[in-house]
């Protein structure tokens, strides 16, 4: 549950930072942005590592691993890492689900 609502917050902070326009080279400035506060919820949540990409159209603007992949070998998480998620996609299910009916 915490990892759901981890993703969520992060999930709906990305898009707030990426639904307004900015200026030219602004993009930096937002990926530091997101550096910064995925950085913290790694601390915050004393999770081994995560991995975020944020998808616009058709093309992805931003991915980065955070963290370690095999925390006792030091092994840092690339934005290529997989995970197993378990039962975690029904929840994604859901939640899609109900975006679109809404």
């Amino acid at each position: 549950m915490k990892f759901l609502l981890t993703f969520i917050f992060c999930s709906w902070f990305s898009f707030s930072l990426f639904s307004q326009v900015g200026k030219v080279g602004g993009q930096k400035d937002q990926f530091k942005a997101i550096d910064s506060v995925l950085g913290q919820v790694l601390k915050d949540h004393h999770v081994a590592g995560f991995a975020v990409a944020v998808v616009k159209g058709d093309k992805i603007i931003y991915n980065k691993g955070f963290g370690y992949r095999d925390f006792a070998n030091k092994k840092p998480v690339t934005p290529n890492t997989l995970f197993a998620i378990g039962s975690s996609s029904k929840a994604f299910t859901a939640s899609l689900l109900g975006l679109l009916r809404a």
